[in-house]
Order: C-alpha cells, then sequence, then structure tokens
C-alpha cells in the first residue's frame, strides 16, 4: 500500500499502519517532544478516543500493555516501521 507511512508492531505483534496524513495530523497536535509523539501514535492505535487529550505514557501504560497481553513487569518494545529503516524504540 503506497499510502501506508508507519507499520507498527508491539512486541512483534504487528498492531496497525498509518497513514503520512495521519501521521502529519499527530505531530501537528503534539508539542515537539519525541517521547509525547511516540505516545501519541500509540494513543492512536490503541485508544483513538484519547487522540485529543493531555493523557500521556505513565497513564496508559497498562491499558496498553493489557491489550498487548505483555507482563506488567516487561518492558514494552514499539516498532516503527517506515520503509526498510525500522525505528525500535523501548518504554521502561
Amino acid at each position: 500500500m503506497k499510502d501506508v507511512y508507519w507499520v507498527v508492531e508491539a512486541n512483534g505483534k504487528e498492531i496497525g499502519a498509518m497513514t503520512l496524513d495521519e501521521f502529519e495530523d499527530i505531530h501537528k497536535s503534539v508539542k515537539a517532544n519525541w517521547m509525547n509523539r511516540i505516545v501519541a501514535v500509540i494513543r492512536f492505535f490503541f485508544f483513538p478516543a484519547y487522540k485529543k487529550t493531555g493523557l500521556y505514557w505513565p497513564e496508559i501504560e497498562e491499558e496498553v500493555k493489557a491489550l498487548l497481553q505483555v507482563r506488567t513487569d516487561a518492558p514494552l518494545t514499539i516498532k516503527f516501521v517506515r520503509g526498510e529503516m525500522p525505528t525500535q524504540i523501548r518504554l521502561l
């Protein structure tokens, strides 16, 4: 699909894909802090209703891990795959 910009995987499980327009909407609406943008991308896939709220990673960490069926004491790794250049982010 040529309009897909990022495919997001969590702990090896694909959770969705995002178009360039959706990606740009997130970057316009979130302050220029990389961690906040990552969290906004996570919210985009897991919690669409939170897209425009002030919830950040500490408030949604347990819910995200529960959705991924990850032990709550295990680190969560999110991999953003864009073309052939994946970016891996470990959220502790």
